[in-house]
């Protein structure tokens, strides 16, 4: 949540990230490139990759590699885009700040690389989900010191783990995990691939970092099966009451109405269940304060994210 006031490198970062994610995504591709470039780039000799399963899945992870309790991050950027570099230094602090809290510097973050489009068609980020579940269980991490958390499209690929957790599809193995996981955190999940819930005028978006048709030309390219918004209502019901589930949104993102929507509709009066508004934000707020600029940690999302772990954890 902000004053709606930001600085001026915010307010660059938002304008460009605006322009850029409208570009042809091919275009955009090429020029960011892979996510391991992007991670390699930023953590220099303290990168840690690991190859997951046989489909050229991979995980990158932040700092040393400790599996008793991780934080998976599955990345945003409409199956497209590979994880931005402000995802990262974001990780590190709340890692960092989640240490201080609990007095020790014992959990592990891993984000999760999976295959993109045009390759990585449904439900190829599914599966390769699934096998980088199951490699964490095979190396000692359990389902309860696990933390899903995935912003836009990641928070729509983990909504796909937990609808087919509920209702199998028959030719995707499920995840060796049948507990829940310590918690897990959807932020500005892409709930609506196709614009269903856009309004002809959204004045409150007007700054956001994606526009409307952005988002529908991109959600074009996917199949119905992760458009969220249509799954009927009872459709989540038979998740696991005590899983810890927390979802973020902006209130000048384009996608606010769709997140409410869907939140109202399969989450509430569920007694683990947070959904946090930053009134303020735009999509993925938090990720945006670290940017090409520069750091500016301390919005009180981010202090809520960082809140929520150690609660989560504790």
């Amino acid at each position: 949540m902000r004053d709606g006031t930001k600085p001026l490198s915010r307010v660059l970062n938002d304008a460009l990230l605006r322009c850029a994610t409208a570009m042809p995504h091919r275009v955009v591709q090429r020029f960011i490139g892979t996510a391991v470039k992007v991670y390699k780039d930023w953590a220099k000799d303290e990168a840690y990759v690991e190859d997951v399963g046989a489909d050229s899945a991979k995980l990158l992870w932040i700092g040393k590699k400790k599996t008793e309790r991780v934080v998976l991050y599955v990345h945003g950027g409409a199956f497209i885009i590979p994880t931005i570099a402000g995802a990262l230094p974001f990780w590190s602090y709340v890692k960092g700040e989640v240490a201080k809290r609990l007095g020790h510097d014992e959990l592990g973050i891993a984000v999760f690389s999976y295959t993109l489009l045009p390759a990585g068609v449904f439900p190829t980020p599914l599966k390769q989900l699934i096998d980088a579940i199951s490699h964490l269980e095979a190396t000692g991490t359990s389902p309860s010191q696990l933390y899903l958390v995935g912003d836009s499209a990641g928070g729509n690929l983990i909504l796909q783990l937990l609808a087919h957790r509920l209702r199998p599809i028959p030719s995707i193995p499920r995840s060796l995990a049948t507990q829940r996981f310590g918690g897990i955190y959807l932020m500005s999940p892409w709930v609506d691939l196709l614009g269903m819930s856009f309004a002809p005028d959204m004045p409150y978006a007007a700054g956001d970092i994606l526009t409307p048709s952005t988002l529908k030309s991109w959600g074009s390219i996917q199949r119905m099966y992760v458009q969220m918004l249509d799954l009927p209502q009872d459709f989540f019901k038979g998740l696991d009451a005590g899983q810890r589930i927390l979802v973020s949104y902006g209130g000048r993102e384009v996608l606010r109405e769709a997140i409410k929507v869907f939140c109202e509709r399969h989450f509430e009066g569920r007694e683990n269940v947070r959904v946090v508004c930053d009134v303020n934000g735009v999509h993925d707020d938090p990720l945006q304060d670290f940017n090409m600029f520069g750091a500016s940690p301390g919005g009180e999302l981010t202090v809520a994210i960082v809140d929520w772990l150690v609660e989560s954890m504790s």
